[in-house]
This record gives structure tokens, sequence and C-alpha cells, in this order.
């Protein structure tokens, strides 16, 4: 499959969208599409996206705004519970630098291009796990519940809940 012709779709999906972007090159010689998706949630009003293409792949990363590096043990085991069963990506946690971020892994068959559909679906994947998992990333952070009990409230609750903020 030709880089060139997944960095187009994505590039493509990112302009019919009318995201604003910017790109740079990656070591590995394609590029990295960047930038800030403004969001509803409450507790991650904005995510930082990553779109990087490979030769037979490409990924979608969205951060968290706030790095998790005071609660490093608490947040790994809450990712590790929140990620249990996921079918289509995954949470990570940087342990240096606190870093929280869902990817999304889409693997194209040979000469496959991705298109829009394929692209939207993954693309709104990490916002939907964001959603459904950020009231407990916050509750985790602030102390307010261990992770087994923010893991719990959010698989019970899709339209995410309430934690204080002080």
């Amino acid at each position: 499959m030709s880089l060139e012709k997944i960095e187009a779709a994505l590039k493509n999906y990112l302009d019919e969208e009318e995201l604003k972007y910017d790109s740079e090159e990656s070591d590995e010689g394609g590029h990295i599409f960047y930038f800030n998706l403004e969001t509803p949630i409450k507790f991650a009003p904005t995510l930082f996206y990553n779109l990087i293409a490979d030769h037979d792949s490409y990924y979608i990363y969205a951060s968290y705004p706030e790095p998790a590096d005071k609660c490093l043990p608490a947040m790994a085991e809450f990712i590790t519970r929140a990620n249990f069963g996921l079918k289509l990506g995954n949470f990570e946690l940087d342990y240096t630098t606190g870093e929280i971020r869902y990817k999304a892994f889409v693997s194209l068959e040979e000469e496959q291009v991705p298109s829009y559909d394929m692209i939207d679906n993954s693309f709104n994947m990490p916002l939907a796990m964001f959603y459904k998992y950020a009231g407990g990333i916050a509750a985790v952070m602030s102390g307010e519940l261990t992770p087994e009990e923010a893991v719990a409230v959010c698989e019970l609750d899709d339209e995410g809940f309430e934690v204080s903020q002080e």
C-alpha cells in the first residue's frame, strides 16, 4: 500500500471536516497530522489528536488534556481496568510524563485506501471513549474515587457522570 495514498485519504477527511491541523514529517518518513478538538465533554473540553499513517495501517491518538503524573499507580490501574474488554482500541499511559491517550488502530488490506466512513468511525472512537471514561479519569486524579469505583461508574452510565469540581 502506498503511504502517500493513506496520507491523502486522511488529509482529505480532515479537510472535508474543516478541521484546522498542522503536519510534520515523522521519523518513519510519513507525516503526522495534529490538531486540538473542542468537545462537549465536561472533563475533557479539548482533546489533542494525532493521525499517523503507515504503509498498511494508520493510527489515531487522542490525548487527555491533563497529565496524570501525580497519580501514576492509580491511573495505571484505572486504565488497565478500563481497557479490559475494549475491542476497537485502547487507553495508554506514559509512565514518564503521565500522558493519557486513546489509540485507534486500523489495519488495511493490500492496496486498500481507507474510505471516508472508515476514517470517520476510527476518528470518533477516541472521542466516544473519552466521553465514557473522562469523568472516571478526573475522579481518579482528584482522589474522589478509587480506580475500581471510577471504572464501575463509567461502565454503568453511558451518559458520563458528575464528580465535584473544586
